[in-house]
């Protein structure tokens, strides 16, 4: 990868060698987007560099946070992506992006539930 696109993608490492597990298609098909729209990135577009880097920032969320990973899970239709002749790779990661965005809007605006254990 090229130095200028490692500093886009400052979690590169930990995204790309994440283990998921074997029937979690899903999280392997996002990686495989990732990895493809670094490949598509040129090193001197601006613009394409932020959408890079705001991509790498959701999948380090998707990893890190399994109550934003299971809720956008269930806001796609997952066998329509894996199914898909068509190269979907900035339709999934603009969504996921854009998914993101309204997560942490809503988790601002919703209370904070506790819950204690007797």
């Amino acid at each position: 990868m090229n130095g200028n696109l490692k500093n886009f993608c400052k979690n590169y490492n930990i995204i790309v060698n994440c283990e998921f597990l074997d029937d979690d298609l899903f999280s392997k098909k996002l990686v495989d987007f990732y990895k493809n729209a670094i490949n598509k990135t040129s090193s001197t577009d601006e613009n394409s560099l932020k959408k890079l880097a705001m991509y790498d920032k959701v999948m380090k969320k998707y990893i890190d946070d399994y109550a934003f990973s299971k809720k956008l899970r269930n806001s796609v239709d997952i066998s329509s992506i894996l199914r898909s002749k068509i190269d979907l790779t900035d339709a999934v990661l603009d969504y996921a992006v854009a998914f993101s965005n309204k997560y942490n809007d809503r988790e601002i605006d919703e209370p904070i539930v506790t819950t204690r254990w007797i």
